[in-house]
């Protein structure tokens, strides 16, 4: 990305998670998460995307918006900021503290964009999730997902904008992406345009304001050859 878009997503960015931090204020132990991307990631409007549930856990417990996202983002010191990291996607080369060869979530990413990218694919992809505050420990309860929900439709909508994927993959099942991708298609619920079964599950591809949409389900226990051929397949059709 260049500075000039990184600075266009802080402004973008730094206002709706003042909102997120005030809407789920009364909710304890949770953390913010900002979407991250690869070092050679272009937004040219034909990169791809992909998107989580929430974080398990993330690097800063703090609620104060200048530690979360500080006016000092080209520095990229590491302290206990959220948006534009030094590590940015880095960490995905390193096994402690966390190994992502141990997750199935990481490993089917992997391995659908590598043909294209090669050993250093995670320099070329973005990585978001739906809800932006999640607790310490878990996906966000109920409560907390329609708490944030509204600004994080939101927040979605800006990193399409400046991100720019041609491709968005959801890993997440269709229960936690169809509010956004209703709130992306002005409120009325997506007509798909195509779909592809994987071992007992189903990738379901929507077009929304000339973006393609796959939606598909957390990959965690489930056979990932075959998600990863479906997602494959679908991508390289569009």
């Amino acid at each position: 990305m260049k500075l000039s878009e990184i600075k266009k997503l802080y402004n973008a960015l730094k206002p709706l998670y003042a909102q997120l931090i005030k809407d789920t204020a009364k909710y304890k132990n949770t953390v913010a998460f900002c979407a991250q991307w690869g070092k050679e990631y272009s937004c040219n409007g034909d990169g791809i995307m992909f998107c989580g549930r929430a974080t398990n856990g993330w690097i800063a417990k703090s609620k104060k918006l200048d530690i979360l996202m500080p006016d000092d983002f080209e520095n990229l010191s590491q302290r206990k900021r959220i948006f534009n990291r030094s590590d940015q996607m880095e960490w995905l080369t390193q096994t402690e503290p966390y190994n992502p060869n141990r997750s199935a979530f990481w490993r089917v990413i992997r391995k659908t964009v590598t043909p294209k990218y090669g050993d250093d694919w995670y320099k070329h992809i973005v990585w978001s999730n739906l809800c932006k505050m999640s607790f310490d420990e878990g996906n966000p309860s109920d409560g907390l997902y329609y708490a944030e929900l509204d600004v994080c439709c939101k927040i979605l909508e800006v990193e399409l904008e400046i991100f720019n994927p041609k491709h968005i993959v959801l890993l997440t099942g269709y229960a936690w992406a169809i509010d956004f991708l209703t709130y992306l298609n002005k409120d009325v619920e997506p007509t798909p345009i195509a779909s592809k079964i994987w071992d007992a599950y189903k990738v379901i591809v929507y077009q929304i304001n000339g973006r393609y949409f796959y939606l598909s389900e957390h990959p965690q226990g489930k056979d990932e050859a075959s998600h990863v051929k479906a997602l494959q397949t679908l991508i390289k059709r569009y």
